[in-house]
């Protein structure tokens, strides 16, 4: 599994004489290739089409940046959704996450306050901002269950509060998809949602998101 966003024309180099092939690999994160790397990036897809188990490239969804030109490079392209835009996902990321950062030891659990808060948080980062947050909070759980004051210092005042409900949650999922889809123009979000914009406000300081910011 490559990174795209750690390639560079030395590494590229370097995986042409280390790639098989028939062994399947995957270039993550391909809209992140950047510089001087994205022509050298799409020689080596170029070549690597007609191999017996072609890559698989994938990119966040609204992610900036060059390497979107190289998805026509390979034969099966995934796009993902932001976290953000997919946060009832977030329980299970973070079994898998944690499960991997602890092989050999039972898999921590969230406690609610902890639970809470990420589930509140943006998430610009996406998935390796929470694989970076859940280690911290593993290193101060000293591998036990992650409560509040485990998770680093920024994101605990988003766990104070009470749960969301199934439906909060997935309203949230709503509101925060149409305001990045407007670049963050509530207006224009309102409108999309088919709600008046005073109702957009109100929704948006309920569920804690007055704070956040939208779009690329």
């Amino acid at each position: 599994m490559i990174d795209g966003s750690t390639l560079t024309p030395t590494a590229v180099a370097d995986l042409r004489a280390r790639l098989s092939n028939n062994a399947p690999w995957i270039v993550e994160h391909v809209d992140e290739v950047s510089g001087d790397a994205v022509a050298p990036t799409r020689r080596l897809l170029d070549a690597a089409a007609e191999m017996a188990a072609p890559p698989v490239a994938t990119a966040t969804a609204t992610a900036p940046g060059g390497g979107h030109q190289l998805h026509t490079h390979v034969r099966r392209s995934v796009s993902v959704l932001p976290l953000r835009q997919r946060i009832e996902d977030l329980d299970d990321l973070a079994r898998e996450l944690l499960t991997a950062q602890l092989p050999e030891r039972p898999t921590p659990q969230l406690q609610p306050a902890a639970h809470r808060a990420l589930i509140a948080h943006h998430w610009p980062g996406n998935v390796r901002e929470l694989d970076a947050v859940l280690s911290t909070a593993v290193s101060r759980s000293m591998g036990f269950d992650i409560r509040l004051e485990h998770l680093p210092d920024d994101y605990r005042a988003l766990g104070s509060g009470r749960q969301l409900t199934s439906l909060e949650r997935s309203e949230r999922e709503t509101i925060v998809r149409a305001l990045d889809e407007a670049d963050g123009n509530k207006s224009l979000a309102a409108d999309r949602l088919g709600v008046a914009r005073s109702t957009l406000y109100r929704e948006i300081r309920a569920l804690g998101l007055e704070n956040e910011r939208f779009g690329s």
